[in-house]
C-alpha cells in the first residue's frame, strides 16, 4: 500500500495515558511525553493526586468507569485523540530524552510503518532486572502507532494488531540512553495484585485468540516459561529474578486454568442454546 511519508516536523502525535492510583511516576511520564501535541489521561476512578497531577502537566482528563486493565479502554481513548499517530504509555513508563527523534525518524524512513517500538528497562522493586522475560532491551515493546493502520481490541497483552501491508520498526535497540524506563512493580503484593487483574480477563483473551485447552498444553507451556525466562533471557542474577522467573511460570499454569474456566463457560452457553 502507497502511504506518503511525513516529515520530522509533520505528523502531530497524540500522547495517552490510562491511569488508577498511579500518581507515583506520573508526573516523571507525562512530562517525557511533552513533545506530543496533545496529552490526554483517562483516569478510572482514582482516589489518589492522578487527576491533580495530569491536569498540571496540561492532560486533558477524561474519567472513566473502572476496569481491569487498560486494553479494554484503549479503543475509546484512541477515538478521543485528534491526531492519528498515538503515542500509549503506562503512567509507571519513563520515555528516554531524545526519543522524539528517533520515533520520527522511523515514521519518516518507512512510509508504511504500522507501529514502532522501543526497548525498555523493566525496574523490580526500584533495581533494573538484569534478565527474566521482562527484559525487553533486545526486541522492544511498541508504544506509538498509526490509529488508521492498526486494529485495536480488549484482549490483554495482544490489543493492537497491525493491518495488511503495514508493519512494525524498532528503533534505538543498540542505544541504551534511549531505553524506555519501566517502574513496573514497586512491591510483591502489587505484583500480585497486578497479575491477578490480568487473571480476570486472559482467558477470554487466549479463547478469542484461538487458544483451547488442554493439561498437556498447560503443563508443557509452564514449564516452557520456567525455561524461557531462567535460561533463554538468565533470570538468575539474583534471588529477585529467579523469583520472577518462577512467578512467570506460575502465571503461565494460571492463564491457562483460566481459559478453561473461559472455554467451559462458553461450552455451557453453546448448550443451553440448543
Amino acid at each position: 500500500m502507497k502511504v506518503n511519508p511525513p516529515t520530522l516536523a509533520s505528523a502531530p502525535i497524540s500522547g495517552l495515558v490510562v491511569t488508577y492510583n498511579d500518581s507515583r511516576h506520573l508526573r516523571d511520564c507525562l512530562q517525557a511525553m511533552r513533545f506530543c501535541q496533545e496529552l490526554i489521561v483517562v483516569d478510572l476512578g482514582s482516589t489518589d493526586d492522578c487527576v491533580a497531577i495530569a491536569t498540571a502537566c496540561g492532560a486533558s482528563v477524561v474519567p472513566h468507569t473502572h476496569v481491569p486493565t487498560a486494553a479494554l479502554v484503549r479503543a475509546e481513548a484512541v477515538a478521543l485523540a485528534r491526531h492519528d499517530w498515538i503515542l500509549f504509555m503506562d503512567p509507571d513508563e519513563v520515555l528516554a530524552a531524545g526519543i522524539e527523534g528517533e520515533l520520527r525518524r522511523a515514521m519518516y524512513e518507512n512510509p508504511a510503518v504500522g507501529q514502532i517500538c522501543v526497548p525498555f528497562q523493566y525496574c523490580f522493586m526500584g533495581k533494573p532486572l538484569r534478565g527474566t522475560i521482562w527484559d525487553s532491551k533486545t526486541n522492544g515493546r511498541p508504544i506509538l502507532f498509526h490509529k488508521g493502520r492498526v486494529t485495536l481490541s480488549a484482549m490483554i497483552h495482544h490489543d493492537v494488531i497491525l493491518k495488511d501491508g503495514f508493519g512494525a520498526v524498532r528503533v534505538a535497540l543498540q542505544r541504551p540512553e534511549y531505553h524506555t524506563t519501566h517502574y513496573w512493580i514497586d512491591s510483591y503484593a502489587q505484583l500480585l495484585e497486578k497479575h491477578r487483574r490480568y487473571l480476570q480477563t486472559e482467558g477470554e483473551s487466549r479463547y478469542q485468540r484461538g487458544a483451547r485447552f488442554s493439561y498437556i498444553r498447560m503443563y508443557g507451556a509452564s514449564l516452557r516459561a520456567l525455561k524461557s525466562s531462567l535460561i533463554d533471557f538468565r533470570g538468575y542474577h539474583n534471588i529477585r529474578e529467579l523469583f520472577l522467573s518462577f512467578f512467570y511460570a506460575w502465571y503461565t499454569l494460571m492463564a491457562h486454568l483460566s481459559l478453561k474456566r473461559y472455554q467451559e463457560m462458553c461450552e455451557q452457553t453453546q448448550v443451553h442454546k440448543l
